[in-house]
């Protein structure tokens, strides 16, 4: 099994990033377009993603982790298994340091179709957080 990770030094605090992790009314500022969570351990989240042209997906998961620097999802991939997605996030000098891991990325098939368009998926939703908490533009609209 394999993993896509994604790194980024964001220029907010980690309560602020965390928030963005976990807060529904938060969450489809930069990454779905609808979102519902229960923000604690243990938690649901239901996520919405709608892309004109293209077939809407959705991610019904866990909150596994919610600690003050790790938030731990779990990812159901619709008929191939289920994935986990965790944030890591550490104070730092201009902020947060932030990499984020999603595991269980399986191989060949179509687990090959999944990681081409997942890991530039996660490299912009990434970016777009730091946009989003630094005040900047919603990426997905560019």
């Amino acid at each position: 099994m394999g993993t896509i990770e994604k790194t980024v030094s964001i220029n907010a605090s980690t309560d602020r990033v965390s928030a963005a992790l976990t807060d529904a009314s938060q969450l489809v500022k930069w990454f779905p377009t609808e979102a519902k969570t229960e923000a604690q351990q243990g938690g649901q989240y239901y996520l919405k993603f709608v892309r004109p042209g293209e077939d809407d997906h959705e991610v019904n998961g866990k909150i596994t982790e919610l600690g003050p620097q790790r938030v731990s999802t779990s990812w159901p991939m619709e008929g191939l298994g289920d994935t986990s997605v965790d944030w890591f996030f550490r104070e730092s000098d201009s902020g947060t340091d932030l990499k984020m891991v999603h595991n269980d990325i399986g191989e060949g098939g179509p687990w090959d179709q999944v990681r081409a368009m997942m890991d530039p998926g996660w490299g912009m939703f990434v970016n777009n957080l730091k946009s989003y908490l630094e005040g900047g533009s919603d990426l997905r609209n560019g």
